[in-house]
């Protein structure tokens, strides 16, 4: 995709495309059609991804759970950000899935869709200055959700961790898998 990109608390978050609450995008192409793939945010909460189960061509999204994820942090079903049917899955991802990890916004794309009613689904997602904010609003969400996490669960962690910095993926490893699953169910559903 071209465009320029912005880092947000190490999160890459481009401008350019449409999001869904579920962490998520849209990129409307040529004749209509959308591109949707995850965000990075998304994928740095879920890890190395393992496995990805896309719909078939032909098969029809809902808007709902229709795309699952198997990554070392957790196996959860994405929400597509649209509704429409499948015309093309990026097929590279059965081989490397890790492509997601690499470039979510490039050759990690999931799937292509004709929507089924486009207006109606563009309102739906957020765009622009409503993305922008609401995209920082989820690293400031996130980062708050790791200082408490340190403060109750890893103490030893806390004076390493700076408010506002970066945020370090790496702790939701040393989580309890309950709260770790927790938070990832909390940004992905």
């Amino acid at each position: 995709m071209n465009g320029t990109q912005m880092t947000m608390r190490g999160c890459q978050y481009s401008p350019f495309l449409f999001y869904h609450h579920g962490h998520t995008w849209a990129l409307v192409e040529e004749n209509a059609y959308i591109r949707i793939g995850i965000d990075d945010l998304g994928q740095k909460l879920l890890g190395r991804i393992e496995e990805i189960s896309l719909p078939g061509k032909g098969d029809q999204l809902d808007g709902g759970h229709g795309i699952r994820v198997k990554s070392r942090r957790k196996t959860i079903s994405l929400i597509a950000p649209v509704e429409g049917n499948v015309i093309k899955i990026n097929s590279n991802l059965s081989m490397e899935p890790l492509l997601v990890n690499i470039s979510p916004y490039g050759s990690g794309w999931l799937a292509l869709l004709k929507p089924i009613n486009l207006k109606k689904t563009i309102r739906q997602l957020l765009y622009g200055t409503d993305a922008l904010n609401w995209f920082d609003d989820e690293t400031i969400r996130l980062n708050n959700m790791f200082l408490k996490s340190v403060e109750t669960v890893l103490p030893e962690v806390g004076v390493t961790l700076q408010d506002g910095g970066e945020l370090n993926f790496e702790l939701l490893d040393r989580m309890p898998t309950g709260q770790r699953q927790g938070i990832i169910a909390y940004f992905l559903s």
